[in-house]
């Protein structure tokens, strides 16, 4: 009873293990939101956001008080005040009980000074606010290249899942008609051992190279499989399965390519990146301008002095070893390396003017693109309309086919035509599926808006 009910429990363990074991089966829009969350891609975008924000805390640091405290101690001789009789007096100090060369000598205690200096920008030619500025323009610019790693990755996941499907869907039917041509190496070897066989032995090779090369097929179609596999694995970070949904073309909205065209200039995050990249450069450019020019702020200092073997005169033109000052003042600060400062000025224009160079370079890249998507989408669904016409006909044909030979009225010869046609036709189908399904994705990264039609967005 004990050993029947520990295998019993093993059992269950075994199961629940494997169970636990199987990646779960995901849909599109599933595999979508778990590549924007766990993309290596996306992770090194948001970390250069939080570093943009960064900077931008730096830059509005600039407007608060800067400056430092300092802490110093130093060896104090024993120096007392006399006056002119010989008495002690701090209120007429004229002599002291050493000379300052004899001082090094009389080392009797430790001396100690506190001073705190601070800084108050008050004017600075825009120098603080256009480097806020700048800084505000990095931070967009990082969260629109935030979007382009997201839309990167999605169209990653979308060529893996279709690629993924597509091998799927073709392998299943690939080894149904394997499983077709198979009975038929037996019949024909079975009749060509009859007296007067009704083939012959071509008829048994030609049936034989085709199986050859659906194997090869097979192979090619395994591999492809395997590397989609892998390129989700690597984008979401576990092991999945795709849902079992057919393979279908999804819905599509026609539009004509202006359409597609206008709308990337305000919908791709490469174009906002690009001009905000151009406005931080701007301000920083106007930044650079700026630090030739003088700044003027309000200084403040607090020192306090301690050296309890020095006497304090009272006299305030001399300088006092102990005691609290400070001080307040209107500063200016004008630098004199002009012409290295120019210098940098210049070179900030100058990439001012390289990058809305590349900016209007790749607004024309931008468009290409969309254009290549949108002929791509569209040569792809004449030649699914075409596909699916095709393998529709080779159906019939290969049925048709199999008909006389079950007969006795056909040849081996029309079988291997009209299987091969058709399979080839299918797999041609199935690949525009996933030519159509994937110039779609490819068209909304091109373009930056929505192709499918919203009941298309679950497979």
């Amino acid at each position: 009873m004990v050993l029947a009910r520990l295998v019993g429990v093993s059992a269950l363990l075994l199961i629940a293990g494997r169970a636990v074991a199987e990646p779960a089966k995901r849909t599109l829009p599933e595999l979508l939101k778990m590549a924007r969350e766990r993309a290596p891609q996306v992770a090194i975008a948001e970390a250069s956001v939080a570093v943009r924000r960064a900077q931008k805390i730096e830059a509005l640091g600039y407007f608060f008080p800067s400056g430092e405290l300092t802490y110093g101690m130093y060896p104090a001789p024993e120096l007392r005040c006399f006056d002119g009789a010989g008495a002690r007096s701090t209120a007429d100090c004229q002599t002291t009980n050493v000379t300052l060369p004899n001082s090094f000598n009389n080392i009797s205690s430790v001396g100690m000074q506190l001073e705190a200096r601070l800084t108050q920008p008050l004017f600075t030619f825009g120098k603080i606010r256009n480097a806020s500025r700048a800084a505000e323009h990095g931070v967009s610019s990082a969260r629109a290249q935030l979007e382009m790693a997201k839309l990167d990755v999605e169209l990653l996941v979308a060529r893996a899942y279709w690629g993924w499907k597509a091998a799927r869907t073709s392998l299943a039917t690939l080894r149904a008609g394997r499983d077709e041509l198979l009975p038929w190496v037996e019949k024909i070897e079975r009749d060509l051992d009859e007296a007067k066989p009704q083939f012959t032995v071509n008829d048994l090779q030609r049936i034989k190279v085709a199986l050859a090369q659906v194997d090869i097929f097979v192979a090619d179609l395994e591999r492809n499989e395997l590397i989609a596999r892998a390129g989700m694995r690597a984008l979401l970070h576990e092991e999945v399965e795709i849902d079992d949904a057919e393979l279908d073309p999804v819905a599509i909205v026609d539009q004509p390519i202006d359409y597609y065209r206008a709308a990337l200039r305000d919908r791709r995050p490469e174009v906002r990146a690009l001009d905000e990249g151009v406005k931080a450069l701007q301000a920083l450019a106007r930044v650079r301008r700026a630090e030739m020019l003088p700044d003027v702020g309000l200084v403040s200092s607090i020192t306090w002095r301690y050296a309890p073997s020095i006497d304090s005169p009272q006299n305030a033109f001399l300088s006092q070893a102990n005691g609290l000052g400070f001080g307040l003042s209107l500063g200016i600060r004008q630098p004199l390396d002009l012409v290295l400062r120019y210098g940098v000025f210049s070179h900030a224009g100058a990439d001012v003017a390289l990058l809305e160079a590349q900016r209007s370079g790749a607004l024309l890249q931008f468009e290409f693109e969309v254009a290549q998507g949108h002929a791509n989408l569209v040569e792809a669904r004449r030649r699914l309309d075409a596909a699916e016409r095709g393998q529709k006909y080779a159906r019939g044909w290969l049925t048709a086919i199999q008909q006389n030979l079950d007969l006795g009225t056909g040849e081996s010869r029309d079988l291997i035509d009209a299987a091969r046609g058709y399979f080839e036709l299918r797999l041609r189908y199935y690949q525009a599926i996933h030519d159509v399904n994937v110039a779609t994705a490819q068209l909304r990264r091109s373009s930056g808006i929505e192709v499918a039609s919203p009941q298309a967005t679950t497979p």
